[in-house]
């Protein structure tokens, strides 16, 4: 079969069965039967080639032929998820061969791929400015991308990863979990131990999730549910233990950042503390919404209106500055 493939620079080289079979033999690993799969997918695989197909094609190609025998065998779900997962490394951070190479691609691109989000516009330029991007960058764990099934990485990358202006993906997956929890954190003290408790956070309750599902003890469309609530809390920076009453982002603001100012932190498991700190949160945010005058950030008389009405719930002049630098960053309160 004289067939050739376009790579990514525009060079042609012939077609390499024995690569494509590595290929799926890797994403096998760990599945039964794998040396079956392989065999089945690279027989499959050359009815849909051509002479001239790209390397990006040809990625697809051997995930569709995965795709099509889900119905025989669930696992292929996994192992279309997990080729999926590897173009996306590819077009991302480059080419690799082994896991500690792939862990150190993650590392080495992290910084520069945000610099290049907030440059084009596309990311809040806060992000290179408060953290410790090194610290985060040496975090990201690509492994917990083993645990996705297809979907859940074609929703991550088609609807949520960040892409340049030309079209480039500019996130893998482990990039986007971090954003989240970079986002959720740019009013806290330490903005880069927050984040890194966040994405610690997420990753074990995604990780509790799909091993319920793989003991059985979650039927799908439950497991489905539960991932969808996960995603919701991410999405607007709710934990297990955040109190109902505190239901926008301004007052959560409030409260976590009123935690570190008024509560001990082996206080907080106690009902009575959290209430407290809760209900102080709301007057605060209740005071903030009556008295805001209009354009009130930047100019001084009006901005002291605001912290006056703090001051007379905090009765202490530092913790009203603390806190105003919060307030001054969250848009409920334009």
């Amino acid at each position: 079969m004289n067939i050739t493939v376009v790579k990514r620079n525009g060079q042609r080289e012939a077609y390499d069965a024995n690569k494509i079979n590595l290929a799926i033999e890797a994403a096998a690993k760990g599945l039964d039967e794998s040396i079956t799969w392989v065999t089945q997918i690279a027989s499959e695989l050359e009815l849909t080639l051509f002479d001239g197909i790209t390397t990006q094609q040809l990625d697809e190609a051997v995930i569709q032929v995965a795709l099509q025998n889900i119905k025989d065998d669930p696992a292929f779900d996994v192992l279309a998820a997990r080729l999926l997962v590897k173009t996306i490394y590819k077009r991302v951070l480059g080419d690799y061969e082994t896991a500690e190479e792939l862990k150190a691609l993650h590392a080495s691109h992290f910084a520069q791929n945000v610099e290049r989000g907030v440059e084009e516009g596309l990311l809040d330029e806060r992000l290179i400015q408060l953290f410790d991007m090194n610290r985060l960058a040496q975090a990201l764990e690509p492994t917990r991308d083993e645990l996705l099934k297809y979907i859940g990485v074609v929703t991550l990358n088609n609807r949520y990863g960040v892409k340049g202006r030309n079209g480039d993906p500019l996130e893998v997956p482990q990039y986007f979990w971090m954003r989240i929890a970079m986002g959720l954190s740019l009013n806290e003290a330490n903005p880069t131990d927050h984040a890194l408790r966040f994405y610690e956070k997420m990753s074990k309750l995604l990780d509790e999730l799909i091993a319920a599902r793989r003991a059985k003890a979650l039927d799908y469309e439950e497991y489905l549910k539960r991932i969808a609530e996960l995603a919701k809390k991410v999405e607007v920076g709710i934990e297990d233990n955040t109190p109902e009453d505190l239901d926008t982002p301004a007052k959560r603001a409030l409260y976590n950042n009123l935690v570190k100012i008024r509560t001990p932190e082996n206080e907080l498991s106690e009902g009575g503390a959290q209430d407290v700190v809760t209900d102080l949160a709301l007057r605060i945010d209740k005071v903030i919404r009556e008295v805001r005058p209009d354009g009130w950030r930047g100019i001084r008389p009006r901005e002291n209106v605001i912290k006056d009405a703090l001051y007379s719930i905090l009765g202490d002049v530092d913790e009203v500055e603390k806190l105003f630098l919060i307030i001054k960053e969250q848009n409920e309160y334009c």
